[in-house]
């Protein structure tokens, strides 16, 4: 991966998915209203209505605080997508039914 780019792992609240998570690589300075775009489009065909996720970051007590993220704010390594429904996306539901076909 390019000194560039930021691996960014999404995952959701939704608890009927809480194995479930997708890895994008995308430009360290993208903002949170340039991924959604990014998402929208093929291979993800992502429409994430929801609010765009928290993220933790370090609360200054060695802890961690979650924040919620603004489209103008950059992208972070982990982010939640608040009560995103991977079963509502025809894209990801397309992709699923082809790999569990036998070759």
């Amino acid at each position: 991966m390019s000194a560039q780019l930021l691996k960014v792992v999404l995952r959701t609240t939704n608890k009927s998915f809480k194995d479930w998570k997708l890895e994008v690589e995308v430009p360290r300075s993208m903002r949170i209203k340039d991924l959604r775009k990014r998402l929208e489009r093929a291979p993800y065909g992502l429409k994430i209505t929801s609010g765009f996720g928290l993220h933790q970051c370090p609360d200054g007590y060695g802890g961690m605080v979650l924040m919620r993220l603004t489209d103008n704010d950059p992208v972070c390594a982990d982010m939640v997508l608040m009560g995103f429904d991977p079963d509502k996306q025809p894209m990801l539901r397309a992709r699923a039914s082809k790999m569990a076909q036998p070759p």
